[in-house]
């Protein structure tokens, strides 16, 4: 039979094996995503002009900001692979969602017609395919580095 000491000494232990170090930078995004992801379940409910473009764009962005965090995590090689691939969707719809937002929000919602919409998303969906396909061709980025820093591996990239 386990005592009560014994107990919370394998409690720890499991804990400390399943923990996750987290710096100071990624504590901020982590944030940072997580007020961005309010906002947007905020602004979705609202019906002024370019709350729905202003909920997607502040998705995008906690998309981004969560992704970028886990480059400051102590988390193995391939999930931060991952995370940097799911980053790329916040990074890359950023600006699209933005002009979408500031059409809407002037009360300029005639531009965005179909067509508009659709030749206005080619260059974030070209981008993202590119990005999940650079293994292939290396557009994007040459090579991922891998680096063992004091308490996390660290990801340096060489652009393409």
């Amino acid at each position: 039979m386990l005592t009560s000491v014994q107990a919370a000494k394998i409690r720890q232990k499991a804990w400390q094996e399943m923990s996750i170090e987290l710096h100071s930078y990624a504590f901020i995004s982590i944030l940072s995503a997580l007020i961005s992801f309010t906002a947007a379940i905020m602004t979705w409910r609202r019906s002024a002009p370019g709350a729905s473009a202003l909920s997607l764009l502040l998705l995008s962005m906690a998309i981004w900001a969560g992704g970028y965090a886990t480059r400051w995590m102590g988390i193995s090689v391939e999930a931060k692979i991952f995370w940097f691939r799911v980053m790329y969707v916040g990074t890359a719809f950023t600006p699209t969602l933005f002009l979408f937002f500031t059409l809407g929000f002037t009360h300029n919602q005639s531009w965005l017609t179909p067509r508009h919409l659709i030749l206005l998303s080619i260059q974030p969906v070209t981008s993202l395919l590119l990005q999940w396909t650079n293994q292939y061709h290396h557009f994007v980025y040459e090579s991922l580095t891998f680096m063992q820093g004091v308490d996390s591996v660290m990801v340096e990239l060489t652009r393409g």
